[in-house]
């Protein structure tokens, strides 16, 4: 792929309003962690992370005020008129039933707000884990076939309403070895224009996994073959890793994969390697969960925090995988003396 920059980001989670204090609670390994509107059949509560909103607000209505406030960070700083494509990434059907009419009329609204233009014919709606991976793909092709400013990729999830909760634990997701369910929304603005006040770069996308609920061992193949095809796309070969952030938390299988990849020679770690799990934080967000692993490694690149290039496991859903490599933005130092 054609190297793209990581120009804004937007977050909103139960432990930040924005992306400086989600990604700040993230690497702090901070947590706000309360009881939520249902209960276990032994009538002990839910425990979750939820954003400080009023429950009432639920299901479509919840998701798509989440996401309204990571754009509109994300697209803070886009001049008045600019045209750019968006990637909206969403719960599947069966989670949550979002009509096409609504994500239309809630654009359209994020375009009248902002000042941007957001032409029909330049928005996606993907839905289920494996959406971000299409959206990245939507976004390259995009900005390699049209003259645009930008492509804003949004991304959010809840779980932790009433409604969510209740299937959930119709379905033993909330088990013994689950993360806590939790809520949030992520936004990352993708241009061709690679700046020096660039947050990062993303170098490359890997992508591995069949349609299908895999095993662990499965499972931990596909994160490293999508993990080498982002490597060997990206150039950066046996380059020392400075920061590893995932999304694998979400599940035993993941956490297993994670634990076999990091004692493999799957990639050249460096010394002090930072691994990051935004869940341990954030709880479970969901779809939402691979872009604000995206979102915490191009903040904390883009503010110095590591040295070095970084990687991002997006786990998506039924054996999919994705991975990414982000690298410094060429004349980052520089630019920030």
């Amino acid at each position: 792929m054609t190297a793209l920059a990581i120009s804004a980001v937007g977050s909103v989670t139960a432990v930040g309003e924005d992306a400086p204090a989600t990604v700040g609670s993230i690497f702090t390994q901070a947590q706000v962690f309360g009881t939520l509107p249902a209960k276990r059949r032994d009538g002990r509560p839910v425990i979750g992370a939820a954003t400080p909103t009023d429950h009432a607000i639920a299901g479509a209505d919840r998701i798509l005020m989440l996401a309204s406030l990571a754009f509109r960070e994300a697209v803070d700083r886009v001049p008045f008129g600019t045209e750019i494509g968006l990637a909206v990434c969403l719960p599947s059907e069966e989670e949550e039933d979002i009509p096409d009419v609504r994500l239309v009329a809630t654009v359209d609204l994020w375009s009248a707000e902002s000042g941007l233009r957001v032409p029909v014919d330049l928005r996606r709606f993907f839905r289920g884990g494996a959406g971000i991976f299409d959206a990245l793909t939507f976004a390259q092709a995009t900005l390699d076939s049209r003259d645009l400013e930008a492509v804003c990729i949004v991304s959010a999830d809840s779980l932790v309403t009433k409604p969510r909760l209740l299937r959930m634990l119709q379905k033993g997701a909330l088990g013994i070895g689950q993360r806590v369910p939790g809520e949030g929304a992520a936004a990352a603005l993708l241009s061709r224009r690679i700046m020096p006040n660039s947050l990062a770069v993303l170098a490359a996308v890997g992508s591995a996994g069949e349609p299908h609920e895999p095993t662990t061992v499965e499972h931990a193949r596909a994160v490293a073959t999508a993990l080498r095809t982002a490597l060997d796309s990206s150039r950066l070969g046996r380059t020392p890793i400075a920061a590893l952030v995932h999304d694998l938390a979400n599940s035993a299988a993941g956490r297993e994969a994670l634990a076999w990849m990091q004692s493999s020679d799957t990639f050249a770690a460096a010394e002090d390697m930072a691994v990051l799990a935004p869940a341990f934080s954030t709880g479970n967000t969901g779809v939402a969960s691979g872009l604000l692993s995206l979102v915490t490694l191009a903040f904390l690149i883009g503010k110095g925090a590591f040295v070095g290039p970084g990687l991002s496991i997006m786990a998506g859903s039924n054996g999919h995988c994705t991975a990414l490599a982000l690298a410094p933005a060429p004349g980052w130092k520089a630019a920030r003396k």
